[in-house]
């Protein structure tokens, strides 16, 4: 039996995010949540409870139990105020719902529509209250949080990690041939800026299904003018520049294998219980922002639940990063039983698959998990 008292020992804060319908994922975490609400320790959700998978309410209802602090994700918004003209505050001049959320994939769309269509008032009004952006103060630590971004928490723009950065696109000389990483650097600096001038140290993000840590040294300097003189990517996929992007080495994902091969070839057991895979202290020096991953669908090719603890060491705070099995055919198998439309495509996302890497072994990736794909399809078609 796992001893979720001990594996809580020194943590002020545990971090999670974009659920996404998951019942199984969201459930693998509870054990988690409880105990660390028996112990007062601060739970923080950046949101995006609904979309995507098949049990919306059920999610809902099972984090209402659980003290807890959020913010509002896109698919919540989107779910949450159907009229799209709607501007709320908060966003900026002349936005509304439709502009922030037209940029959705078909997949998303059909998702948030059928989360739109069963979820209950009690829940739709809980994801409508929901702010863009949070703050707690977790043993001293100040902490802010937002689904997306810092600098404009109500427009959902992406901050990539490392993994996508150096995966995604192509690279010659170490130079970035292509605007979107170039556009995410930017993106990442903003936050950075926004961060000094609101004297922020520590914020936590989600939205993009990657883990990931930035940090930068603090400075007067503007981190914007340092991205507009030019930004290389060195031949181990890290941003050369005054700001550093880090993610742990082992999330450098070669391929992804139906045998959940994890970090390094390190296979990473099917229990449900948290296993560790990354370890970063929180320096005082610097801006820092984290993203755990995703809970309940992951984009890094790994497909186990993902999320994040922050604890004390005595001496400063330490961010860990960890994953946790959870029964994906049991999703899957609420997918098809409750119709979602597109089963094949959202399925695949809970595998870990990513739809916007476009690197030489996602075609090996793909291959592999169609395979696993197929013979679990079979495994459930045969009531195992």
């Amino acid at each position: 039996m796992f001893d979720y008292d001990t594996f809580l020992e020194a943590a002020i804060a545990v971090i999670a995010g974009d659920w996404h319908s998951n019942l199984a994922a969201t459930q693998a975490l509870l054990p988690v949540l409880e105990e660390a609400q028996k112990k007062n320790i601060k739970i923080i959700s950046m949101g995006d409870y609904v979309g995507y998978n098949a049990e919306p309410n059920e999610v809902c209802d099972a984090l209402r139990g659980i003290t807890h602090h959020a913010v509002m994700g896109n698919h919540d918004l989107r779910v949450a105020h159907l009229d799209p003209n709607l501007h709320l505050e908060g966003m900026g001049n002349g936005e509304t719902i439709e502009g922030i959320t037209q940029q959705f994939s078909d997949v998303a769309e059909i998702a948030a529509d059928y989360s739109a269509h069963v979820l209950t008032k009690r829940n739709m009004t809980a994801l409508a209250e929901l702010p863009f952006e949070g703050r707690v103060k977790a043993n001293g630590l100040p902490i802010h949080f937002f689904h997306a971004n810092v600098h404009d928490p109500q427009l959902f723009a992406y901050l990539k990690s490392e993994l996508y950065v150096y995966t995604a696109y192509e690279k010659k000389g170490g130079r970035i041939l292509n605007s979107k990483v170039l556009e995410n650097v930017i993106n990442i600096a903003k936050s950075f800026e926004a961060m000094r001038e609101r004297d922020i140290s520590l914020a936590i993000v989600g939205h993009s299904h990657h883990e990931g840590l930035w940090e930068v040294a603090r400075g007067d300097k503007p981190y914007l003018d340092v991205v507009r003189q030019g930004t290389e990517i060195n031949e181990d996929g890290e941003i050369v520049s005054s700001m550093r992007v880090i993610i742990p080495d082992e999330y450098k994902f070669s391929s992804y294998s139906p045998n959940f091969v994890g970090p390094n070839g390190t296979v990473l057991p099917a229990v449900p219980q948290p296993q560790k895979v990354a370890s970063y202290p929180i320096s005082p020096d610097k801006l820092t922002i984290l993203n755990p991953g995703s809970v309940g669908q992951p984009r890094d090719f790994h497909p186990y639940a993902s999320f994040g603890v922050i604890r004390s060491n005595g001496t400063g705070y330490i961010f860990q990063l960890y994953k946790t099995w959870y029964d994906i055919g049991r999703t899957v198998k609420a997918i098809e039983s409750k119709r979602v439309q597109l089963i094949d495509i959202i399925a695949e996302h809970l595998f870990g698959n990513s739809d916007d890497l476009t690197w030489e072994h996602k075609e090996v990736a793909q291959q592999e998990f169609g395979q696993f794909y197929q013979n679990l399809k079979k495994r459930i078609e045969r009531g195992h």
